[in-house]
């Protein structure tokens, strides 16, 4: 079973995608931000997060630049998010962002999505 973080500090949505992926048959793990992500990605294994740029304490750019060089933690990043397309583009220029959804996003795009990333993670990582 593939485990998941979810960050997002709108809790509805937050909500909203963990029943989703749940049904999917993914376990689910969340933070309302990066500071509460941290511990989590430090405990647990995670396969995939997926979370929101613009988030309160951490933006989510210094967050995965946190994951890169400080943790040291590889895993494939899901960018899920309401701002436009050129926001993302200024904010995600100095990072390593493996793919980029914007909200709303439909039920499937997100699922495949997942999907292809955990099987290009499973390729590379045998």
């Amino acid at each position: 079973m593939n485990r998941l973080l979810i960050i997002d500090d709108d809790l509805d949505y937050q909500d909203l995608l963990t029943i989703l992926l749940d049904f999917e048959g993914f376990k689910i793990r969340k933070a309302n931000n990066p500071l509460e992500a941290m511990p989590i990605l430090q405990k647990d294994k995670i396969d995939l997060i997926i979370m929101e740029l613009k988030l309160p304490y951490l933006e989510g750019t210094k967050f995965i630049k946190w994951l890169d060089s400080e943790a040291n933690i590889n895993v494939p990043v899901l960018i899920l998010t309401a701002l436009n397309k050129n926001e993302v583009k200024t904010l995600t220029k100095e990072v390593k962002v493996t793919n980029i959804l914007h909200k709303p996003s439909y039920k499937n795009n997100i699922i495949n999505k997942i999907n292809r990333m955990l099987k290009i993670k499973k390729d590379i990582n045998g």
